[in-house]
């Protein structure tokens, strides 16, 4: 988890009591002064009309995102514009975005990422 290796080059030790499989149990924890939460910058701030303060952290995460397209059918009129306003959106909300990068068949997802 990169947010594991962050703490421990700044030496850093969570004292972790709680923990939750979603965003939006991790932000109601926050929301109830049960702690703070770590969770992508973008879905934080779907959660900032609970009683949170949302702070950036100052070590650069990189969000990794993935769709997949079937490599032998052409792509629905409504796919493309899914891809297209998905691109837009998150080209909008991230400085730096790396789109079209191809993942062959029988790849690990890890090795060739968009992102």
């Amino acid at each position: 988890m990169r947010s594991t290796r962050c703490f421990s080059q700044y030496r850093i030790r969570p004292n972790v009591r709680l923990e939750a499989h979603s965003v939006q149990s991790a932000c109601s924890m926050a929301a109830a002064c049960l702690g703070v939460t770590l969770v992508n910058e973008m879905m934080a701030h779907d959660y900032a009309h609970m009683p949170v303060v949302i702070r950036r952290l100052k070590q650069n995460i990189t969000h990794y995102f993935a769709l997949t397209l079937p490599a032998d059918i052409p792509l629905a009129d409504a796919a493309q514009i899914f891809l297209d306003t998905t691109v837009t959106f998150l080209k909008r909300h991230f400085t730096t975005l790396q789109t079209g990068q191809h993942i062959e068949r029988g790849r690990s997802p890890e090795t060739s990422i968009i992102s």
